[in-house]
Formats: C-alpha cells, sequence, structure tokens
C-alpha cells in the first residue's frame, strides 16, 4: 500500500513539473511525503493511530485547500528580468553586516563550536546533545537566538541570491560557505539542507524563472531520494528487529530498532540515506505520534499558550516528551536537554484537541494564500519573498508548531513585508 501511493505520488509529481506547478503545490507535496505516508509506513507500531490520523488528514485538506487557492486566486508568474531584483543598498550594508557578524558573535558567547566535537572529539551522543542545547539555547540570550533564525531563514539567503543577481558569483559563494558552517556549528546536521532549500527556492522564484521547471525536477529527486531512503531504511529495521532488540516498554517503532542498535551492529543503507531517511522520514511522524500520545491521556493537562514563552527548559513540552519517551529508554544517546520538537498537527492538539487543530489549519491556509499574492509588485523580490514563504510552509510543518513558525522562525517578517506591500498596491 504504502509504496502505490508512493509511485501515485510520482506521478502527481511528474505531472506538476510538466506542467510548471510542481513549486505552487510543494507544500501539500512535502506533507504528504513526510507525513502521510511514513505514517502508513509505520502507524501499526504507534500508539492512539486514529487520533493522529484525523491529525494528518486536517492539515492534508488544509494544505490541498492552501496551494489550490493559492494558485487560483493568484495570476501565473510572468518571466522578470534579473535587473528588477533591486534593494536599496542600506538594506544590503545592514543584510552583509548582519551576515558576518551574527555567527562571529554567536561563537564569541558560546566560547565553543560544539560540530568540532563530533568529528574531532570521542564525544557521547548524549554530551553532543547537551553541547548543541549550549550553543543554540542555553548560552545566548533570546533575541540572540532569534536573530540567528531569521539570518540562516531569510537575510542571509536574500543576500546570497542578491549577489547571484548581480553577478558577483565569488562573494555569493564565499557568503554561501560561510553560513553553510554557521549552519552546522551547532552539530545539527540538517540545517544546511534547509538554508539550501530556502535558496533555491528563492531563485526559483525570482532570477531563475527560466529555470523553473530544472529547480522543480532537483527539488522533486532530493524527495523521493528521501522517501525511499526512509522507506529501505524503515524496512530493513523492521525485518531485522531481532538485531537491535529495545528496551522493554518501548513500540517496536522502526526508530527505536534502529535507536536500539549498538555501535558496530548498525542497521544501515549509507550515511546519506541514513540520515535523511531517518530525520525526515522516519522520525517526525514518531515524534508527532508521541506527542498525541502524551497529551491524549486524561490525566495530564493539555499543553499551555503561556508556555511558549517558557526559556526553562525542563518546563518545555518538547523536553518533557522527549525524556519520556526517548531519555528514560536511552540516556546515553539522549540527555536531559533533548527536544522532541513536535509536528504542527501534534502540538496544535496538545493546545487545545481536535478544535483548536482545525482552526490553526485554517490559519495554515491564509498564510498559503497571502505569500502567493501575484497583485502585489512584479519584480523579482517579491518572487523571493515568495519563496521564503513556500520554504517555510514546505520544511516546518514536520516538526514545528504554528507558534514556533511564526516567532522563532521569523514568518512573522514575511506577513508584515507581505501586508505592507498589499497595502502600498491598493492605495495605488
Amino acid at each position: 500500500m504504502t509504496l502505490a501511493l508512493i509511485a501515485c505520488v510520482f506521478l502527481v509529481i511528474i505531472f506538476l513539473i510538466k506542467q510548471d506547478l510542481f513549486i505552487n503545490f510543494l507544500p501539500s507535496i512535502a506533507w504528504i511525503l513526510f507525513m502521510c505516508i511514513p505514517y502508513l509506513f509505520s502507524y501499526r507500531y504507534f500508539s492512539n493511530v486514529k487520533i493522529q490520523a484525523i491529525g494528518i488528514l486536517i492539515y492534508l485538506c488544509a494544505f490541498l485547500f492552501g496551494d489550490f487557492i493559492a494558485f487560483k486566486k493568484s495570476n501565473r508568474i510572468q518571466k522578470v528580468s534579473i535587473s528588477l531584483f533591486i534593494i536599496p543598498s542600506p538594506i544590503i550594508v545592514v543584510l552583509a553586516t548582519l551576515t558576518l557578524s551574527i555567527p562571529l558573535i554567536h561563537y564569541f558567547i558560546v566560547g565553543d563550536i560544539p560540530i568540532y566535537h563530533l568529528f574531532f572529539d570521542n564525544a557521547s551522543l548524549a554530551d553532543i546533545s547537551q553541547n548543541r542545547y549550549e550553543f543554540n539555547r542555553n548560552a545566548t540570550p533570546y533575541f540572540f537566538a532569534l536573530i540567528s533564525n531569521y539570518l540562516l531563514m531569510i537575510f542571509g539567503p536574500i543576500l546570497i541570491v542578491y549577489l547571484l543577481a548581480k553577478k558577483y558569483f565569488l562573494q555569493s559563494l564565499l557568503i554561501f560557505i560561510w553560513l553553510a558552517i554557521y549552519s552546522i556549528s551547532s552539530g545539527a546536521k540538517l540545517s544546511i539542507v534547509s538554508l539550501i532549500f530556502v535558496i533555491l527556492l528563492i531563485i526559483a522564484q525570482s532570477i531563475g524563472l527560466n529555470f523553473r521547471k530544472l529547480f522543480s525536477l532537483l527539488i522533486a529527486s532530493i524527495f523521493i531520494f528521501i522517501t525511499f531512503s526512509g522507506y529501505i531504511l524503515g524496512s530493513l529495521a523492521v525485518s531485522n528487529a531481532k538485531q537491535c532488540p529495545v528496551p522493554v516498554g518501548v513500540n517496536l517503532t522502526p526508530n527505536n530498532i534502529l535507536r536500539s542498535c549498538i555501535q558496530g551492529d548498525e542497521i544501515s543503507i549509507n550515511p546519506l540515506s541514513d540520515t535523511l531517511g531517518y530525520r525526515v522520514f522516519l522520525t517526525p511522524v514518531e515524534v508527532s505520534n508521541n506527542w498525541y500520545d502524551y497529551f491524549s491521556s486524561d490525566l495530564r493537562t493539555k499543553n499551555k499558550f503561556s508556555d511558549l514563552l517558557n526559556r526553562t527548559n525542563e518546563l518545555k513540552p518538547s523536553n518533557i516528551v522527549g525524556k519520556y519517551y526517548y531519555t528514560k529508554y536511552w540516556p546515553d544517546k539522549y540527555s536531559e536537554f533533548i527536544n522532541a520538537n513536535s509536528s504542527i498537527d501534534s502540538e496544535a492538539f496538545s493546545y487545545g484537541g481536535i478544535p483548536l487543530l482545525i482552526i490553526f489549519s485554517l490559519i495554515i491556509v491564509y498564510f498559503r494564500y497571502l505569500v502567493s499574492l501575484k497583485s502585489l509588485a512584479n519584480n523579482s523580490v517579491t518572487g523571493a519573498i515568495e519563496g521564503i514563504g513556500i520554504s517555510y510552509l514546505t520544511i516546518s510543518p514536520i516538526s514545528s508548531s504554528l507558534p514556533a513558525i511564526l516567532i522563532p522562525q521569523g514568518f512573522w517578517i514575511l506577513l508584515i513585508v507581505i501586508l505592507v506591500n498589499r497595502f502600498r498596491v491598493l492605495l495605488n
């Protein structure tokens, strides 16, 4: 059944690429490939599968409806000249200053680079997790952590594409290398993937419109590779479960089998497939299920919005869920500082059950519509904003809540830019 669905989605992707519509429906495609299909693959090993299925289905409808409305209510993308990628010089100076200074200030404040220990020290996974927590959260002021996220998701990518548009290829490459190093400094392996994805979408929606189908094919190939990697890795884990016995009281999920393997006896395809298949295909839906399971208990109170402002890690729901389902059973791999970040649907459920889940899904529909408004000025800058917006709604929902996408990840900045431009057009 799972393979049949993958084949059907593959045919749909081919059709969308031929019609130059793949990027328009990217959030829906990503939700299907990285949440719906993984759920169908793993649900037999989960708890509270029905309530999770409802949540996933609600957001599938939201993404499909949002993508469709955004496409129907907007004008088709017109080819625009690279020369229209115009940003005032003072803004470029600010972007360049932030891009160069924020990583340096971050390194100075923390006094450590966790990725160094991953490659050159014999540190345990729990130690690396603790170092990552110190680097990203505990050792830095909250506002600085926000600016760091904005740099990697908005400011840096826009600067890189601007330099490309102006044919400053060397400078653009150097800035990319600088940000790529910074993105993996914490030891998080997928941060650089997000950075590259945002840059690709900005280019595809702005200065690279003539090559949109090529970018679509590249992104689709990556998505299909991740999907098959996760499916094969998960199948290997299930078929070799006796090789890696899970602790007593733990669900026999593919991920739990994989994390129960001892060093030297791992179940593996190859390093790249293992990382992408495990972290993008298998993990988000499993963590999401744990959130549904944890907050479905009548013995526990629902998550509270006030927790969003809480910087104490021990009181964060992501830490509580992480320790309950992971640290307790694999203390050598998951430290007390773990953060098991939820998907957008499961955290909505944790706040208020199905009613709030539906409300948040409607907000996503509205956001999707806003980022593709073509009534704005037809230039590469507005295309770049759309590219960033689509990237947010593609890669964030499987492992981030709506409040996290809005504030810590910086989606609110895009909303302000879009709405200000919208009002300017209406006034003119």
